[in-house]
C-alpha cells in the first residue's frame, strides 16, 4: 500500500493546464497605439474625401468649418476628433 499525497484539485485538471500570462502594461499600451493608428489609417481617407468635397460646396453648406490649415489639416483634425469615441466603452 503506497502512501503518496496527491492534490485532489490537480486530478481534475490536465497536467499541461496553465493560466494564460497577463500582458504587461507596455504590451497593452503598444496594442492600443497600434489599434489607434489602424483606425486613423481607415478614417483619415474618408475625412480627406469629405474635406475635398466640402471645398467644392458653398461655405454655408460645409459639414465642418475650414480651419485654414488646408485640406489635409481639416481631415486630420476631423479624424482626431472622432477617434476617441471609438475607444469609449
Amino acid at each position: 500500500m503506497s502512501m503518496t499525497m496527491t492534490n485532489p484539485l490537480a486530478a481534475n485538471q490536465p497536467a499541461t493546464h496553465r493560466e494564460p500570462a497577463r500582458p504587461s502594461r507596455a504590451t497593452l499600451r503598444r496594442r492600443k497605439a497600434t489599434e489607434f493608428w489602424l483606425y486613423f489609417a481607415v478614417t483619415f481617407p474618408v475625412f480627406l474625401l469629405v474635406a475635398l468635397f466640402s471645398r467644392l460646396m458653398p461655405k454655408s453648406w460645409r459639414p465642418f468649418p475650414s480651419s485654414g490649415r488646408g485640406v489635409f489639416g481639416d481631415a486630420k483634425s476631423a479624424a482626431y476628433t472622432v477617434l476617441p469615441f471609438v475607444f469609449m466603452g
